[in-house]
């Protein structure tokens, strides 16, 4: 499909289905070259027009619009009058990480019906935070904390968190008093691959779209950590993060745990840390219990599979990782631990579109592309071998 280009930049870019249908605005994530936008294909449909939105810079889209407007402000009343123009007059947003911030900002300020935004980060540029990686360091934000712009709170505004994220987790506690807030299960953050792997990303947002409601899978609804849990885990991450060895945070996660015992967070990393530190029995206790009590905690399956890797039980591994890769198929580390698996058992072909897909969804990681690299050689050395024994056969027969 065509998009057209009528506010005259390539950063903002439509899709006209129906001037019958609702028109929803997406912001695109971080590092987004200029004229491309993500995601895009998700957003290919007959339910709804997009207005396609880029912020170049990882501005975090508080400093305006290039070519649209300097403002926040001025680039959300623009944006969302010219989507209203572009369909039937209702408009919602959507963006994801960096694109969820831009949602809930520009949805406020330009006065739009809604928003959905998935992972959203705020406020910006605190310890942990992507945005503290990704903004440079030049560039100065007109708003931080998206409690600057909403005073009260607002029906038409979710998000949905990870709750297996400590960011996610923290920013979707902190904003509960102010618009709706659905922790996922299980999922990496922005969660959004989530309903996008189920092919339910699309069907919900033309839902929302349409009437403002919101439908999904019960599997998918996650659970909240307590505030002070987050606070403990956010201070074991941050003095690991300084160097600090296992045994000096481990207080911190045990009382992580103990203050929400019913969430999967700390125990999640309680398990982690029992797994760096080679305790095997202790980790296993501890994702057992995880599973038990969240069957759809994908993570727990990896790192479990993980913990038999290296107890040499490739075959109590596998069932995990498998259950892991049907509820995360996107997720690139669950790949690279499925492909690790397979090879332990010698099911090479397996290992290989396993290791293929971890490099393929996760480019930049360089460890994925030399396990990639590694079972290739190994193929090729059976089929050499292979190609050998069949020409010694062909050999034999010719000279009888």
């Amino acid at each position: 499909m065509q998009l057209q280009n009528s506010l005259g930049t390539e950063l903002v870019q439509e899709l006209i289905i129906s001037k019958k249908q609702p028109t929803l605005i997406a912001f695109s994530s971080v590092n987004c070259p200029k004229g491309q936008f993500k995601p895009f294909k998700p957003l290919i449909g007959t339910e709804f027009n997009v207005l396609f939105v880029n912020d170049i810079g990882n501005r975090w889209y508080t400093n305006g619009i290039p070519n649209i407007a300097d403002t926040p402000l001025e680039s959300a009343e623009i944006l969302v009058e010219h989507a209203r123009k572009m369909g039937n007059g209702r408009v919602v947003t959507f963006g994801t990480s960096m694109g969820a911030f831009g949602a809930i900002l520009y949805c406020v300020l330009g006065k739009a019906d809604g928003a959905l935004g998935f992972g959203l980060e705020s406020p910006l540029q605190a310890p942990l935070t992507r945005s503290l990686l990704q903004v440079p360091k030049t560039t100065d934000l007109s708003i931080k904390d998206i409690k600057e712009i909403i005073t009260s709170r607002k029906a038409s505004l979710h998000i949905f968190q990870s709750d297996v994220d400590e960011i996610d987790m923290q920013t979707g506690i902190s904003l509960k008093h102010l618009l709706n807030v659905h922790p996922i299960s299980g999922a990496e953050h922005p969660s959004v691959q989530q309903f996008n792997d189920k092919n339910l990303l699309y069907p919900l947002l033309a839902k929302f779209a349409k009437s403002g409601k919101i439908d999904f899978p019960k599997s998918f609804k996650g659970t909240f950590c307590s505030i002070n849990s987050i606070e403990l885990l956010i201070q074991a991450a941050l003095k690991r993060a300084n160097g600090a060895k296992d045994n000096d945070i481990l207080e911190l996660l045990q009382s992580a745990v103990n203050d929400s015992p019913e969430a999967p967070l700390p125990l999640l990393r309680l398990a982690e840390l029992f797994h760096r530190k080679n305790n095997s029995k202790e980790a296993e206790a501890r994702l057992l219990k995880l599973i038990k009590a969240f069957p759809y905690q994908s993570q727990a399956y990896n790192k479990l599979a993980a913990v038999y890797l290296r107890l040499e039980k490739p075959e109590l591994a596998l069932p995990l990782i498998e259950k892991a890769v049907n509820l995360s198929p996107s997720n690139a580390y669950i790949c690279h631990t499925a492909g690790r698996v397979y090879e332990a058992l010698n099911k090479f072909k397996e290992a290989e579109e396993a290791y293929k897909s971890a490099r393929i969804i996760n480019k930049g990681n360089l460890d994925f592309k030399r396990s990639h690299i590694k079972i290739l050689s190994k193929l090729i050395e059976l089929y050499t071998d292979e190609v050998k024994n069949i020409e010694i056969e062909i050999l034999a027969k010719s000279k009888k």
